[in-house]
């Protein structure tokens, strides 16, 4: 295959991957707690793509890695007092399937018996990595460091932890765990 074909398919491989990254973006939009997937370009050096007259290896355009946007989204006002939002880093704790996972979507409900949960009805874990349980039938405020009080009594605090940049790998659409399962998080403020 002739240098310029070899560089204009992998130019063309490297841009159908940002079309990707760029349409999954677009599709999580309105997805409370989505956060972005980014790609960062290089050149690859190819002693393949040598041409015939020159001695110098050619460069090929390519994706050199993927990483995950997690600057501040924008925050907007509901009516559902069990909609929180984190203005500073961390994540919310949350029981998932094959264990605990971090999520920066606060758009949590409760079930009958009055457990705390995500929209995709994961378990909300407090500080103590323990599901939050309150009484549904009562009003619920949340102080800024993420004390849950019904009737003047304190009955939790929401587990928000954060982690260095790079140590998250997403898992689905909003929830992430550690890329390496040996990464403990640090305790976060709310």
């Amino acid at each position: 295959m002739d240098p310029i074909a070899i560089s204009a398919a992998s130019g063309l491989r490297s841009r159908m991957e940002s079309l990707d990254l760029v349409a999954n973006n677009i599709a999580n939009a309105d997805t409370g707690g989505y956060k972005l997937d980014r790609e960062f370009y290089s050149l690859y050096t190819s002693a393949d793509a040598m041409t015939a007259d020159s001695a110098d290896p050619g460069t090929l355009p390519m994706i050199e890695k993927n990483y995950i946007d997690l600057s501040q989204g924008t925050l907007r006002n509901t009516s559902n007092p069990l909609d929180f939002a984190l203005q500073s880093a961390g994540f919310f704790s949350v029981n998932a399937p094959g264990g605990v996972a971090y999520t920066r979507n606060g758009a949590f409900k409760t079930t009958a018996t009055g457990a705390v949960v995500t929209s995709d009805g994961y378990n909300v874990l407090d500080t103590a990595g323990k599901p939050i349980t309150i009484d549904p039938q009562l009003p619920v405020t949340v102080s800024q460091d993420g004390n849950i009080v019904q009737s003047g009594q304190n009955v939790g605090q929401f587990g928000v932890v954060d982690f260095a940049p790079g140590d998250l790998v997403k898992q689905g659409s909003t929830l992430f765990h550690p890329a390496n399962p040996t990464v403990k998080p640090t305790t976060s403020s709310a």
